[in-house]
Formats: structure tokens, sequence, C-alpha cells
């Protein structure tokens, strides 16, 4: 085959597949419809051609010939109608008149073909056949011409009118094609047979439709065009190439040949053509860079604008600086309109919300919904999302759902923000000023840009969550009423809030990067007790200062009582200042878990635990004001007896039965008195008591049995539920035998006939809040730190129960509501429960009994001692 008419027959099959491929990818669209067939027609006339150059003879010439032409009649009317609805779909009725009155034209012409009105024949040149024209081929040629033409003025002004950026470009892709090829045809094809008198350049007329088609085939398959501007500058870059390896080749092959007339150049071209392909690359980046300098659009300047961007965001860590860099930078690279950022608002986190915009104008405050069908389409695709894309991608109906979204941004591009793969927010651009499209390098670079911006937008919501939470936890520290102290794993102080140098008197200036040292051994040293590998402790303790100076603090003392109050607060003796702290320490850990310091909170007691002494000191006057009537009144009856009787004895001291009687009265009623007196006495001793392991259950089992007799007399059934081992509790023997008597007592006398009495001993722990209901607790004494577990024992009857009312009196000294009695016995019983270091407890619903619930310390030896 010549290779004329194989480079033909190339042209032929390249037209009718792309033809192909554009009708199919939408054949429901007119526009896709004519562009096929004005592909497939000049598919028919490149094909016409080729047969003509296979040496068929002039008869077959002639016939294929008429063909040719006729073929290319229908390029014409078919481009016409092409032009009519692209870049658009719509066909209205003056349209499909044109198109009748367009392809009947073509129709005519068509036939007119196969008569000698516009091929007469066909005669052999010495380059081949050549055609003999008819009387209608100028006619035939201003047909072609007129119909091409008034087909590329209707594109240009659909170009000039179109308000779409996408379909503005669409045409410049279709003017590129018809500017740099479409004249080739008509210059090799037409023009060079009427001025030039020769067809030998004919066939390059018909090559020359591929790049043509290939270009408006393109723009109209693809949803995103390059930019014109770039394909020049490409264009011009791989002319450059071409041109520069070329000259440098034809240079060594003519050196080579100059130099070595009779060597084969075979053996020399293969080396020159070694070293051309390893100058490609360094050649490639260096033309681009020259063409790049010399046309100011393309890659290079979205280059410089993200590295330059990319500067300014590692240096801003202000979020609103931050959101507002980003819109303007978008508006002044994209050339945009208007551009605006949405981010998800925090706490709910169920809208995106405008942030930032540029230039200033007012979006939409509600936001757009994270349902919404914009950011669910947003989140499926994972990419940049063009509304003009979208008209032609989705059905209108899911497309107007998308629209609504677009107008609430005012956008016609949208980027999305991902974060961990979550939706973070959207950067919306309005259209460009200069109505372009948004070509696939800005939509490269804008993809590339909002990784960086989304990086840059977390790290500046994370730097502005320190800010505030350091702001808020500084405003806590200046408010809080304690003093707070941290420290860092090496013991230097690096926290101290206002609190605390108003409480020790110390500058926080001053005190701030010391070692905890300098706050004395007694602060100091739950900090390093901390550090040292405890954990959460508290204690509470006097803290000496000396008086009204700014020195480091003394020592935490338990110190005597007895201080003077000076200005509000107390100093000892000495001079000194005088504080009661309450102190909690514990360690500062990091997010992994491990310990970074120290922290020490305390608050001044001072004020309160005077209240408080002021308080028991007035409940104490209170109760011996109390005790000393009642006393009173208990003495002044037995006296009142001794005194008539005194008065009576002159009258009557000869009277025998007076005598009796007298002497009868007097020694029961001193009896009294004396009784009186031993109970005050026992419990006001305080005599020095030693606390030994006592078996609990021996000492209960020993005070029931001194009372069987009494159970059985009343009726009354007795119940033990004791722990199953013997359980060893720190106190005294005698007094313990004596608490649980006057208990028991209690309850036996509580009882009016057959009832039950309950006593049942448990261990448990000191941190178990289990308490009878409506329970009365007497203040415990503080026992130190004792053990962890405790002796539970429980003295339940069904008596008669207690009066809500009387419960907070029971263990008032002479309080009693038995006809007779002393009211001295649960006074005693609290003295010595409190001297065993333990807690007392009486529970009671009217008519349904009592409980008392007592708690002791445990002994930590496991051995009785019976000393």
């Amino acid at each position: 085959m010549p290779l004329k008419s194989g480079v033909l027959l190339v042209a032929a099959l390249l037209n009718l597949s792309l033809g192909f491929i554009v009708f199919l990818r939408q054949p429901k669209r007119v526009a896709n419809c004519t562009f096929g067939a004005f592909a497939l027609a000049l598919s028919g006339w490149c094909l016409t051609n080729s047969l003509t150059k296979m040496g068929i003879g002039v008869k077959g010439g002639f016939m294929v010939g008429k063909f040719a032409f006729a073929l290319g009649s229908l390029v014409p009317c078919t481009f016409f109608a092409f032009a009519l609805v692209f870049p658009g779909d719509r066909v209205d009725a003056p349209t499909r008149r044109w198109f009748t009155a367009i392809y009947l034209m073509g129709v005519v012409f068509a036939f007119l073909s196969f008569t000698p009105f516009i091929l007469k024949g066909v005669v052999l040149r010495p380059w081949g056949l050549a055609p003999i024209y008819g009387v209608g081929y100028p006619l035939a040629i201003l047909y072609v011409i007129t119909f091409l033409g008034l087909g590329v003025v209707i594109l240009a002004k659909k170009l000039v009118r179109s308000s779409s950026g996408y379909q503005r470009l669409q045409l410049k892709y279709l003017f590129l094609g018809l500017g740099i090829f479409g004249i080739a045809v008509l210059l090799f094809s037409a023009i060079s047979t009427l001025i030039l008198g020769t067809n030998q350049l004919v066939y390059l007329g018909p090559l020359s439709t591929v790049p043509m088609v290939a270009f408006i085939s393109y723009a109209i398959v693809r949803y995103r065009l390059m930019e014109i501007g770039i394909v020049f500058q490409r264009g011009l870059v791989y002319l450059g190439i071409v041109l520069i390896l070329s000259t440098l080749f034809v240079l060594l092959d003519y050196t080579i040949s100059c130099l070595l007339p009779s060597s084969s150049h075979l053996v020399w071209d293969l080396p020159a053509f070694l070293l051309l392909i390893l100058l490609l690359a360094p050649l490639k980046e260096r033309v681009e860079a020259t063409v790049g300098y010399l046309l100011p659009w393309g890659r290079r300047n979205h280059q410089e604008v993200l590295r330059e961007f990319s500067r300014k965001l590692t240096a801003l860590l202000d979020l609103r600086s931050l959101q507002r860099l980003i819109v303007e930078t978008m508006v002044e690279v994209m050339q945009a309109k208007h551009a605006s950022l949405w981010l998800l608002e925090e706490g709910q986190g169920d809208r995106y919300r405008p942030v930032a915009a540029y230039p200033n104008r007012r979006l939409q405050a509600a936001g757009l919904a994270v349902h919404h069908p914009l950011c669910q389409k947003l989140k499926e695709a994972r990419q940049v999302l063009v509304k003009e894309e979208l008209a032609r991608q989705l059905e209108p109906g899911d497309l107007e759902r998308l629209e609504e979204g677009f107008a609430l941004t005012a956008a016609s591009l949208l980027v999305p923000l991902f974060s961990r793969g979550d939706l973070h927010g959207l950067l919306a651009l309005a259209e460009k000023r200069s109505r372009k499209v948004y070509s696939d390098q800005e939509i490269q670079f804008l993809t590339t840009v909002s990784y960086q911006a989304t990086i840059a937008l977390e790290n500046a919501a994370l730097y502005h969550q320190i800010l505030v939470a350091r702001d808020h936890y500084g405003m806590l520290l200046r408010h809080m009423d304690s003093g707070v102290i941290a420290v860092d794993r090496t013991g230097k102080i690096t926290t101290f809030n206002p609190k605390a140098a108003e409480i020790l008197r110390i500058r926080q200036k001053e005190a701030v990067g010391q070692k905890a040292s300098f706050l004395g051994k007694e602060l100091a040293g739950p900090l390093n007790r901390v550090l040292r590998g405890q954990g959460y402790s508290q204690q509470e303790g006097w803290l000496t200062l000396p008086a009204f100076s700014e020195g480091s603090p003394g020592d935490l003392l338990k110190g005597p009582p007895g201080a003077r109050r000076v200005g509000g607060e107390e100093e000892d003796p000495t001079g000194r200042r005088r504080l009661f702290l309450s102190m909690s320490s514990s360690p500062l850990r990091d997010w992994n878990g491990g310990k970074v310091g120290a922290l020490l909170v305390f608050s001044d007691l001072t004020e309160k635990k005077q209240l408080e002494e002021e308080v028991q000191h007035a409940q104490k006057m209170a109760s011996l004001g109390m005790m000393a009537a009642r006393l009173a009144h208990e003495i002044r009856n037995p006296l009142v007896a001794v005194k008539t009787f005194c008065q009576l004895l002159p009258e009557r001291h000869r009277d025998t039965a007076f005598i009796d009687s007298f002497s009868s009265l007097v020694g029961k009623e001193v009896n009294r008195i004396n009784s009186i007196v031993e109970q005050l006495l026992d419990l006001s001793r305080r005599a020095p008591l030693i606390l030994r392991p006592v078996a609990l259950h021996r000492v209960l089992g020993e005070t029931l049995a001194l009372l069987q007799n009494e159970f059985l007399e009343r009726g009354i059934q007795k119940v033990c539920r004791f722990h199953p081992e013997e359980i060893l509790v720190l106190g005294e023997e005698e007094k313990l035998k004596q608490l649980f008597l006057n208990l028991l007592l209690n309850s036996l006398q509580a009882i009016e006939g057959a009832g039950v009495i309950m006593v049942s001993t448990e261990i448990r722990s000191q941190a178990d809040p289990a308490a009878p209901s409506a329970a009365h607790r007497s203040p415990p004494e503080e026992n130190g730190k004792g053990a962890p577990w405790e002796a539970w024992i429980q003295i339940a009857d069904t008596g008669r129960g207690i009066l809500p009312e009387h419960l907070p009196y029971l263990f008032d000294p002479f309080f009693t509501t038995k006809e007779k009695g002393s009211g001295l016995g649960l006074s005693i019983c609290q003295e010595i429960v409190k001297e065993f270091k333990g807690e007392i407890r009486i529970g009671s619903e009217t008519g349904k009994g009592a409980v008392v619930t007592l708690r002791l310390p445990l002994s930590l030896t496991g051995v009785e001692d019976r000393e």
C-alpha cells in the first residue's frame, strides 16, 4: 500500500473511531449525534481520498472521485448542524427547520457530485490522478466555504455571549482545532488546487482533520478541560524539544559525515541517538522553565503560590487570621468573585457554618446540615465538585437537590476538607471574574491546598483550644479559694496561684522556679513523697509562719493551742503566725499515664477551725449549764428530804419511829447523792488508757451471761449472730463490758412484755457507707491513720422505739425518758467509744424498736492481751 494511501486510511479510521466514541458516550444528546455525523462524513471523505492513491486507474479513480466529492459535500452541512446545537443540547423549532434545509442542501450537492456538473472526469498526471472539474465546482466550493463560515460565526457568537465558563472553554477548544487544523484543510484541499494548479498536497487536507476532530471530541467528552493557555504552553514545550533534538541530531550526523565520510552512518547514529535520549530529561526541564518564564500562566505560577501559601500557613497559628488568609489567597490566585470557608461547628457538630468570607458578604447563618445531599455527595466523591460538571453528569431531580446547597454557599466549586476520614469543612469558590472555567490544573492545585489547609486549620484549632484552656485554667487558678502549687519531675515549682501567695505570703514570682524545699519541709514533704511514688494523700495541720513577714514558711506543726489572735489571724506566744491548713497531694500525669510532676492543693481553715472551737466551747458551756441545773435538781430532791427530817429532829428526837424512819431515809438519800457523784466522776475522769487487743465475742458472751436471769424473768429472747471468727478490737476489757452492759440494759428496759434482742458482729471496710436509716451519728473522735477495716457491732431490740425529736439529745448528760434513771448511761457509753477511737450511732422508728451500731477499730497484732 502506498504511503499516502496508508496515511489517509489511518486518518479515516481515527475520525470514525472518535465519532463513535463521542456518539456512544451520550447517544441521546443532539450535539453528540450531530458531531458523530460530522466525523462520519470526514471519515468517508478521507477513505475515498485514500482509495484514489492506490493505483486504481482512471476509470476507477473517476468513480471513487465522485464518492469523494459526495461525502465531502456532507461535511459542511453536518458541521453547520453541529454548530447550531453545540455546546448545549437544546433543539427548538427554528433549529429543526435549519436542520431540514441544510441536510437537504447537502444531499443535493452529494447527488450533483455524481454528475459532470462538479466532476467531469479524471486524468493521469506524473504525480498521479488529477480531477477535471465541472462548471459547478466553484459553486460547490462556495457552498463549502459558506456553511463552514456560517458555522464558525454561530460558534463565535456563542463564545462571546455564553455565561458558562465551561461552555466557553469547550468553544475555545473547538476554535483551536478549527484555527490550527481547519485552515490546513482548506489550504491543501481547495486553495492549492485553484492557485497553485497542483493536487500533490491534497492528501494533507484530509489528514489534517484528525487533530481537529480530536480537539472537538475532547471538548465534548471531557467533563473537566485543561486550560487553553496550558495546552498552548505544553505544545510549545514539546515543539521546542523536537526542534532542538532534531537540530542536534542533524548537526551530529553532518559532523560525523564530514569527519568520517567512509564510515557507516549507522555505527555512529546509534550513540548519537542514545546521547539525545540522555539529554531529553534535563532539556525538558530547561524548555519548561524558559516557556514558563515567557508565558505568565501555567503550572509555574501555581507552584510559586503553593510554596508561598505553605510558608504562610506554617507561620500562622491564630485561627481567625488563618481562616481569613485561606479565603483571601483563593480569591487572589483563582481570580474568583467570592470565596468562603465553612467548618463543622463545635459542640453539636450537625452543621457546617461559614467562618470566613472574602470579599465580606452575608452568608446563611443557619449553615449547611451535615446530612444535606451536597455534603453527602462530597463525602462519597471525596474530590472537588464543580457545579457545571454535575449538571452534565446527574439527572435533573438529583441536580436540583444539589443546586440548593450550591446556592446556599454561593459557590460554583466546592473543595472538601477531610480530617481523619471525616468531612471537617468545605471551601466554597464562586465563578471566576473572567467567567473562565476552573481548569484541571487549578482543581489539582485546590486539592493540594485543601490538604495543607486542613492540617493548618487543625493545628490552629488545637492551638486555639490550648489558649482557651490555658486562659480558663488560669482564671480558675486566679479565682480559686484554695492554694495550688505544682512541681515538675525535678521538684521545681511551676505553678503558684494567687491564693497560695496570699495564704503563705510569698510572692508568685519569687516562688515559681524555686525548688519545693523553698516552701518548708512540711509543704515540700507531700510533694516529694508523690514524686517518689506515693499516690494521693490528704492531711490537716498547723502551719507556723513568721508573723507579718515575707519569708519562707516554717514548719507544719501540730502546734499547741493557746494562741492569741492578732489582726484577725492567730499568733502563738513566740510571735509567729499560725494557720490551720487542709492539704491534699496527688501526682500529675501526661496522656500516656506517665508521671510529670506533683500537685498540692491546700485551704486555709484557720477561721473555720476557730469558729468550730468557739461553737464547741459554747456547746460545752451550754451542756455544763444544763448538767449543772439537772445535777442541782437531782441532788436537791434528796437534800430536801434530809433537811425536812433535820428540822423536825429537835421536836421529835424522842420519837423512836421517827428516828428509825429518819435514819433509813437519810442513809438512802445520801447513797443516792453518792451514786450521782460517782457517775459524774466516771464520766469526767480521764485516767491514762492503754488500748490492748480484746476478744470481742468473749466480752459480749460474758456480758450476756450476766444478764441471763434478766432475759428469763422478762421473757425476752436473745439472738446472737456473730462473725464466724473471733474479732480482736483495740480497747479495755472492763470498759467494754460496761459499754455493752449499759446498752443491753437500755434495750431490756425498752421492751414491754415479750420481745427480741439481736446482737450481731461483722468486719467491714472503713469506707463502707452502710448505716441504719434515720440514724443519729455522734461526732467520732479523730482516730489518726487506723486500720483499713473495723468491727461493726449492732444491738437491735423490738421495744417501743425513740421519738424523732429525742434523737439529737440522747448523748446529753442527764437526758432521760425513763421515770427512774440518771440520764448518764449513754453519755458514759459515748465517752468509752471515743476513748476507743470508735463511733456510736443510734437509729430508731417509733413503735419498731431501736438499733445501736458500734464501730470499733481492729487490732493489727492478731493476739489478745489479757493483762
